[in-house]
């Protein structure tokens, strides 16, 4: 089975982002109450519309209903096995 690979966003703009909320944090006042409350507002919808992306997604997954099996092979098992049941092993050593 091939997947897709995994998007992710380069390093400079990991970078940029992580500098960029680090200035904006330091611009707000955490002893104001009505920032606080913002924030907090703020990170409660977050978890809501991440909670509601997720049910979305299983629904859609159920009305799918794709049941072919999966099989996934894991590159690294042969060598597992061959490190675990060699003679090297019943010594203490092995692929390891």
């Amino acid at each position: 089975i091939e997947y897709d690979d995994m998007l992710t966003p380069p390093a400079m703009q990991q970078f940029a982002i992580s500098i960029g909320v680090m200035m904006l944090s330091n611009r707000i006042d955490i002893l104001n109450a009505k920032a606080v409350r913002i924030a907090r507002l703020a990170f409660v919808a977050y978890l809501v519309t991440v909670q509601l992306f997720l049910l979305y997604v299983t629904f859609r997954a159920k009305s799918v209903d794709d049941r072919t099996s999966i099989t996934i092979s894991n590159p690294l098992a042969s060598l597992v096995q061959n490190g675990a049941m060699g003679s090297a092993a019943a010594n203490g050593g092995g692929n390891f």
